[in-house]
């Protein structure tokens, strides 16, 4: 069951309360979202975002701190993002976007132990994607490879040297040159923005 997931996960994680909070609250959206199909499969198509969502509502009645409040919702919402997908140096760029490079070992632990609360079923096959993650993540940041608007070569101030005015537009290039750069890092790079 859900519930019993949610406990065995807790058990899988160090005694450090963001991650305890986070396996308490992952699947906290999966009863509101389980559909079943006509071949009778189970299905909880959107249930992180609104982990996520119930997650953010409850810490904050519990009056917790904003950056625990953050850092929750965070790993809830991406608990499951590219779930055993081969990553490649771009996919794992594109989660340190989405989860943010001071939280992700947080997101890979989520992810361990996850899987370590769900049946034995290719359960060996799924740690080692993770730690095939963990690998690739690491080669991405000896690398320096860039996954935020604060890495990029050019900035808002080059923009605003060249001509253009602050204002949303800027904040949209950026996020466009943002996107071609974690497609290729090789673009990063002042002469070919």
């Amino acid at each position: 069951s859900v519930g019993a997931h949610i406990l065995h996960s807790i058990a899988e994680v160090k005694a450090d309360p963001v991650l305890r909070l986070t396996m308490l609250l992952h699947d906290i959206g999966k009863p509101q979202t389980m559909t079943v199909d006509e071949d009778g499969t189970t299905h909880f198509h959107g249930h992180p975002a609104l982990s996520a969502e119930m997650a953010r509502n409850i810490l904050r009645r519990l009056k917790m701190d904003n950056d625990t409040i953050d850092k929750v919702s965070t790993l809830v919402r991406y608990h499951d993002y590219r779930h055993g997908e081969e990553p490649t140096e771009m996919v794992i760029r594109k989660a340190l976007n989405k989860v943010g490079a001071d939280i992700f070992p947080m997101f890979l632990e989520v992810r361990r132990a996850d899987v370590m609360a769900q049946s034995g079923y290719m359960r060996e096959e799924k740690l080692e994607n993770i730690r095939e993650w963990e690998r690739i993540y690491r080669i991405v940041l000896e690398k320096e490879q860039c996954f935020s608007v604060k890495q990029l070569k050019i900035s808002g101030k080059d923009l605003i040297e060249s001509g253009m005015k602050p204002g949303p537009v800027m904040g949209e290039i950026l996020s466009a040159l943002l996107d071609e750069v974690i497609e290729d890092p090789d673009k990063n790079n002042k002469e070919l923005i």
